[in-house]
């Protein structure tokens, strides 16, 4: 990831709430109305390297802080790998497609406790309520082998035949053989032989609320979350691969307060 993006995207986060503060003096809502307890809600969340979906919970404080809870299941991809089309068959319409070099699959499995402030009050004219949120915790890795359909040759019979095989120091030449793929085998491939990596996670970000007076949750969040871990995650074995994974995110939320 280059930094400069990282840089211009919390450069537009700050301005985004210096902006809703500069509002501050439009019909706000008193602080004393409508409080709820708890909330429970959705995401669908993008980032620079991936995507994920996550269940959030928050317990409110008071009317201007919350307790948060979120457990989300993400996918991060290595920034230099790339869909290309499968050589054997690519004449065929149903041709595979396939990531040259990537010997894994990588998740992981975070699970965060932290807080959001709201920074503004919701504005009646602008309907917006613009919220400070950082949370950080564990996170589990997952790493799930990347099998390849290649074209292999039958030592028995002399010819050649189609096999499934994943990245192994023995099967290294044949697997970074382009001319021999046919493509990608499956996610389903690998579950099986799934291993655990141990690490850390933390977020921050800012969250835009369309609805924060109303029961149901309809929001929008931008931020940065960092993921570290205690080896190198081996993505690619075409590339250097990584302990620490930055990325910047875009979340959509759905949910109920009560």
């Amino acid at each position: 990831m280059r930094f400069s993006v990282i840089f211009f995207m919390l450069l537009f986060i700050y301005a985004s709430v210096s902006a809703q503060i500069a509002q501050e003096d439009l019909y706000t809502y008193d602080a004393k109305e409508t409080i709820y307890n708890k909330e429970v809600s959705f995401s669908l969340k993008f980032h620079t390297n991936g995507y994920g979906i996550a269940l959030n919970k928050g317990k409110f404080v008071d009317y201007y802080k919350q307790k948060l809870w979120q457990l989300e299941l993400l996918e991060i991809k290595h920034p230099k790998e790339s869909r290309q089309p499968g050589v054997v068959g690519s004449q065929q319409q149903n041709a595979k497609s396939f990531k040259y070099g990537k010997i894994n699959n990588f998740y992981n499995l975070n699970f965060s406790l932290g807080k959001r402030k709201l920074l503004t009050e919701k504005a009646e004219k602008s309907g917006v309520a613009v919220s400070l949120f950082y949370a950080g915790g564990i996170s589990l890795g997952l790493l799930k082998p990347y099998y390849l359909e290649l074209v292999v040759d039958d030592p028995e019979t002399g010819d050649v035949k189609r096999q499934d095989i994943k990245y192994t120091e023995e099967t290294a030449a044949i697997f970074l053989n382009k001319e021999r793929t046919v493509g990608s085998s499956g996610i389903a491939f690998g579950l099986d032989e799934m291993k655990f990596r141990p690490g850390l996670q933390g977020k921050i970000g800012v969250n835009f609320d369309w609805a924060a007076m109303d029961e149901y949750i309809k929001a929008l969040e931008l931020g940065l979350m960092l993921n570290v871990y205690t080896e190198r995650i081996t993505i690619l074995a075409t590339d250097e691969n990584s302990f620490l994974f930055g990325n910047l995110y875009l979340k959509f939320v759905i949910g109920k307060r009560s």
